[in-house]
């Protein structure tokens, strides 16, 4: 007896929609357009903005048309459209190296929870997969729908046909515009104009690249499988959890202790390098945070014993106090030296991590659940993430240095400014101060370019 072979893939009944579908490959056939024969510069440009926007754009359509099932996609769609005009109005190598790659990630994540019914928000970034992920069935599926709609046949004749009728009064109307005007001219140069170089690498690169975008697509929309809940097997040993958050406690508190006349006082013994001591110690301490978040992460889900929460609620305010030290170490590092891009993220950092044990201590007293923990850190992260994206650290770097020494500018450093982007000039402008500008900001991007084009260098570069 001969078995018939069956998909083990079912795409979502919103690619039924022949228009849909078809717009689907449209995009990722673009997509693979612009990542092979456009040539992106390094830096963000008009182009990467472009690809940003197109990736979105299927799940902005099905959110508009409410086809989600995930309620929190909106809110994310809207995080990432932020992110997408920082890269393209910042220049610090913050928003120029990570943010895109946060942008990239969001996006997959999204398609693969989007169309999954969940109730915690962390579920959104950790979602589960329907199908299995290294096979290339649900995009046989997706095909064979587009070509066997019996009603839609007669469609794909008219929109050739319609094709061939608009091509040449696009090409006739295009060439009369350009030679009738010359802005219009080189409006259009700018945009299409490259230097192309066919290379064999092109024959493997475009059907790798159009399949990736297809995937992403097809394979994140048909990912239909409700996430289930968080499940816990089993607790783990309590006299070992407890004898774990006595020692870390007494260990705690003997450094708390020794710290707390620096704290109330700012006392120091008179031996000590106030430069030095400054300097030392505040990344340590908030890998201390950073690692006694993880434990409470551990033991929180598998035990949350009112003793253990006890245990747990002491080491996390000993915690608290020993990031306030390290807040106190960066502040008194930022009088003495001035303010630095890596010291405003290592402040920044440090408040995002007291905030998450705060949190996490409310959780132990009030007895929260270990989703409901969750879903505040992912919430608090993505937030944060999106502010710090947001703000012009160069700029404020440049401001609160200028300012601190404008009593005394022999003290200021100018290597560090002529250091920093485009986006402290404006800053640097204002208050006089005399740096090569053209060494440090010129010949990185070209404004007359739309490939390269970029909006926060552009209008500040004038």
């Amino acid at each position: 007896m001969k078995e018939t072979t069956k998909s083990i893939a079912k795409i979502s009944p919103i690619f039924k929609l022949s228009s849909f579908s078809w717009y689907i490959l449209l995009t990722a056939f673009v997509l693979t357009i612009i990542e092979n024969f456009l040539k992106m510069p390094l830096l963000v440009g008009s182009w990467h903005i472009v690809s940003y926007l197109l990736l979105l754009a299927p799940l902005i359509y099905l959110s508009i048309k409410k086809r989600v099932k995930n309620r929190f996609t909106k809110y994310f769609i809207f995080a990432i459209l932020i992110l997408i005009f920082d890269t393209f109005y910042y220049n610090n190598s913050f928003v120029q190296i990570f943010v895109p790659i946060a942008i990239y990630l969001l996006i997959i994540l999204l398609y693969l929870s989007s169309m999954h019914s969940i109730k915690n928000i962390y579920k959104t970034l950790i979602p589960s997969t329907s199908m299995p992920i290294f096979t290339l069935n649900y995009l046989k599926d997706f095909i064979d729908n587009i070509f066997t709609l019996k009603k839609d046949k007669a469609i794909y004749k008219r929109i050739i046909l319609g094709v061939l009728a608009t091509l040449p009064f696009v090409l006739i109307f295009t060439l009369l515009f350009t030679s009738a005007d010359s802005l219009y001219s080189k409006f259009l140069s700018t945009i299409f104009t490259n230097n192309f170089n066919f290379s064999f690498s092109y024959l493997f690169s475009v059907p790798l690249y159009f399949t990736l975008y297809l995937s992403i697509f097809v394979y994140g929309l048909s990912n239909s499988t409700n996430s289930s809940s968080l499940s816990i097997s089993k607790k783990i040993d309590s006299l070992i959890i407890g004898i774990l958050l006595w020692s870390l406690n007494l260990l705690f508190l003997s450094f708390v202790a020794l710290k707390i006349p620096f704290l109330l006082e700012g006392s120091l013994p008179k031996s000590i390098n106030i430069a030095n001591f400054a300097r030392e110690g505040f990344f340590e301490l908030m890998l201390v945070m950073a690692i006694v978040s993880a434990i409470f992460l551990f033991i929180f889900r598998y035990d949350n014993s009112k003793k253990i929460n006890f245990l747990l609620a002491l080491l996390l305010f000993q915690t608290i106090i020993i990031g306030i030290v390290s807040l106190k170490k960066i502040y008194l590092y930022h009088n003495l030296m001035g303010a630095t891009v890596l010291r405003n993220y290592v402040e920044w950092f440090d408040y995002f991590l007291i905030l998450i044990l705060l949190f996490a201590i409310l959780s132990t007293l009030k007895g929260f659940k270990y989703s409901t923990f969750l879903n505040f850190l992912i919430a608090l992260a993505t937030i944060s993430f999106v502010a710090i994206s947001s703000v012009n650290i160069d700029a404020l770097v440049a401001k609160e240095n200028i300012l601190k020494f404008k009593n005394n500018p022999n003290k200021l450093d100018k290597k560090m400014l002529q250091e920093l982007s485009i986006d402290a000039l404006p800053v640097i402008k204002k208050y006089n101060i005399k740096l090569n500008y053209k060494n440090y900001f010129s010949n990185l991007r070209d404004c007359s370019s739309f490939k390269s084009y970029h909006l926060g260098y552009c209008l500040k570069s004038r």
